[in-house]
């Protein structure tokens, strides 16, 4: 059973590995833009009591991009598996299903 799970996880880690640039750099334009708009562009005009308009505002920048990686990474995942037929690949894979 491990050597299933383990040829599972190694298929994954190498289309990962292939793709880890494109993915992070990809995720990372979002926070930037909000960061170069909001933190520099508007943020110069605004006071805040406790310390600089950046310092209130990347904590938020980092939950929201948090929140939506999350939950934008399932659809493509799910869309790639049905596009390439990878489920199809693990199906007649020769790995056994676990039993309870």
């Amino acid at each position: 059973m491990l050597q299933d799970i383990w040829t599972v996880f190694w298929r994954d880690w190498v289309v990962l590995k292939r793709r880890m640039m494109k993915f992070i750099l990809s995720r990372m334009v979002a926070p930037i833009l909000y960061l170069v708009a909001f933190g520099w562009g508007l943020g110069r005009s605004i006071q805040v009591d406790s310390g600089t308009y950046l310092d209130f505002l990347v904590p938020g920048i980092l939950a929201l991009n948090s929140m939506n990686i999350s939950f934008n990474s399932i659809t493509p995942v799910h869309a790639e598996r049905i596009y390439h037929k990878s489920l199809e690949e693990y199906i007649i894979a020769p790995i056994w299903p676990m039993r309870s």
